[in-house]
């Protein structure tokens, strides 16, 4: 009687589903997740993986399927062969401890006199004066060392001229005070028609000196 109850209990027990392991750095714009994704293009049946692909937070933390996620639950991608919109995620599972490293672009790395590396990133600062009219500007030729990049060092615990290049104010009305970095991250593919010009005046952006990027 007790092995039959025992048997019984146990049957009916449902399985508990834990949540996957969520990096905070994979997380976008606090809805998206990234995954590496297997997609087909069900027009001229090809197939590709992306190992950025975004979907839905709450939804990869429940382990919805693939199969299973709404339109709006994954962001779609274009098909590599015949361009067509109408793709299919087969599906995702986690990224590899290496992707999930920060990218690293020997174009990006640039070495100064005495062989120290620095890598160029996307910088967000703020104006060390607070009664300045720009208080806040973005900067895509930010440099920190790359030793401190690689180990995804907070801007916050970062040395201004010692772990990453100081910039100056854009304000032109600020005195020349210093910016400090908030924070940072890799940089992304852009567009080259909206690429602002490298003002001279403002050569603590620049490792070189003179400012080899200045304004024509």
């Amino acid at each position: 009687m007790t092995d039959e109850t025992t048997e019984s209990a146990s049957s009916n027990t449902t399985e508990e589903v834990t949540e996957p392991i969520v990096h905070d750095k994979l997380i976008s714009r606090r809805i998206w997740y990234y995954v590496f994704g297997e997609w087909s293009c069900p027009d001229c049946e090809n197939e590709w993986t992306h190992k950025r692909t975004r979907i839905n937070l709450s939804k990869y933390k429940n382990r919805v399927k693939a199969d299973d996620l709404q339109d709006n639950e994954r962001v779609k991608q274009q098909c590599r062969k015949c361009s067509s919109k109408n793709s299919k995620l087969i599906k995702y599972s986690p990224l590899s401890s290496e992707d999930i490293k920060p990218p690293v672009r020997d174009h990006l790395i640039w070495k100064d006199a005495e062989r120290n590396e620095w890598y160029r990133v996307y910088g967000t600062w703020d104006c060390d004066n607070n009664n300045c009219e720009t208080i806040r500007w973005t900067s895509a030729y930010t440099f920190v060392l790359l030793s401190k990049y690689l180990e995804e060092i907070s801007a916050a615990d970062l040395t201004r001229d010692t772990h990453y290049w100081g910039q100056d104010c854009k304000s032109t009305q600020c005195n020349s005070s210093r910016g400090t970095l908030k924070e940072y991250r890799p940089l992304r593919r852009g567009s080259s028609k909206n690429r602002p010009r490298h003002l001279g005046t403002f050569c603590h952006k620049c490792p070189v000196s003179p400012c080899v990027q200045t304004e024509l």
